[in-house]
């Protein structure tokens, strides 16, 4: 199961340097937000989607599947391989993250970026766990080309819905849905919770492309 996951990180060296530009790159979009965690959250989550839709299209692209399925590899492993890749993918673009965050602070570079909390990993890797947890299953069932909308369509409605959300809650005076917006704020005991409830989806979709892979034909 590491070689699979060494493997992953092996055949994108390309695009792990494109990664490290697009972190440096998502705090112009995100300046204008006023939550200082969304710009590491959202780190981790683009980086994550660049990393693992690559990885499933050199897959599909190579018929990587029909080599594994021919090595003494058990399936279950496949499958395990493909879900810690992003706990590792999320570890990559913390890294990054750190990175650009520290040059700019001891370059005084002119841009606007906070530091890396724990609330600002959480909240990336929630929202990555769970809409990955909808894609992975789909994606072991009919592949990366057909798949491949399901996770344009996870990925950007989360993207622009967070944008849209952030920008009407920024218009609203009434002190009625100001009162409604505030309990969706997650403090960290929330979030802890809601970081349980992933952990589950997870395990549940692990268990459910497993089964689905397991009857797979190639």
């Amino acid at each position: 199961m590491i070689t699979l996951l060494k493997k992953d990180i092996l055949i994108q060296k390309r695009i792990l340097l494109f990664c490290l530009v697009y972190v440096l790159i998502i705090p112009l979009f995100f300046r204008n937000f006023e939550n200082k965690n969304l710009i590491f959250s959202a780190s981790i989550m683009i980086v994550t989607y660049m990393l693992l839709t690559n990885a499933c299209a050199l897959e599909e692209k190579n018929k990587t599947e029909v080599l594994y399925n021919s090595l003494p590899i058990s399936r279950v492993k496949i499958v395990a391989a493909r879900y810690l890749s992003l706990f590792l993918y999320s570890a990559v673009a913390s890294v990054y993250y750190l990175i650009i965050s520290n040059l700019v602070t001891l370059l005084h570079l002119p841009l606007k970026i906070y530091p890396a909390t724990f609330e600002g990993f959480l909240g990336g890797l929630i929202t990555v766990i769970i809409l990955n947890s909808i894609y992975l299953p789909v994606f072991f069932k009919i592949g990366f080309v057909k798949s491949r909308y399901v996770n344009l369509f996870l990925f950007f409605g989360v993207f622009f819905g967070i944008t849209l959300v952030s920008q009407f809650a920024k218009g609203i005076t009434n002190p009625f849905f100001i009162k409604l917006i505030s309990l969706f704020k997650l403090p960290q005991g929330n979030l802890l919770i809601t970081a349980g409830i992933a952990a589950l989806i997870l395990v549940t979709s692990f268990f459910i492309s497993c089964r689905i892979y397991k009857k797979k034909e190639f």
